[in-house]
């Protein structure tokens, strides 16, 4: 399901000390691929459903997601924080995955966001220690 992501090798290593920093910086990260889709308002909806329900999904991942009206693919960028983020209150992570997708289709969302959440449950521990290119090549290899 991951062979359809766009281009999955963004991977900043991140020395913002918030979540809504590290969100901006994937987001502005990943602004040039993503067309007429304005980067406020990709951060705006991303904020928005973190406050309505915080992704956190482990110790140390968070996969904030949204579906945006003008997306014609799927995005993925990894952000890691060495010393970790507080992500929601009380709990701290130290990689964020931030997924966008187009509108539409729940079904194919919900599917590539599960492999995303696959991947890491695999291949986590690598991508947290990995050098940014070969964290990169280890989600690029992740499509196949």
């Amino acid at each position: 399901m991951l062979d359809i992501l766009t281009e999955p090798g963004w991977v900043i290593d991140a020395s913002s000390t918030t979540r809504d920093a590290i969100l901006e910086k994937l987001v502005l990260t990943m602004a040039p691929r993503l067309g007429s889709v304005a980067p406020g308002k990709v951060l705006q909806a991303i904020l928005q459903r973190e406050r309505q329900c915080p992704t956190v999904v482990s110790q140390d991942l968070a996969v904030p997601h949204a579906r945006l009206a003008g997306l014609a693919a799927f995005y993925v960028s990894l952000a890691r924080a060495e010393s970790g983020v507080e992500f929601a209150p009380g709990k701290h992570v130290r990689m964020v995955c931030l997924l966008l997708g187009p509108e539409g289709n729940q079904k194919q969302y919900l599917d590539v966001l599960a492999a995303v959440l696959r991947l890491f449950q695999d291949k986590g521990g690598k991508l947290l220690r990995a050098k940014p290119a070969h964290a990169a090549a280890l989600l690029s290899l992740a499509k196949r």
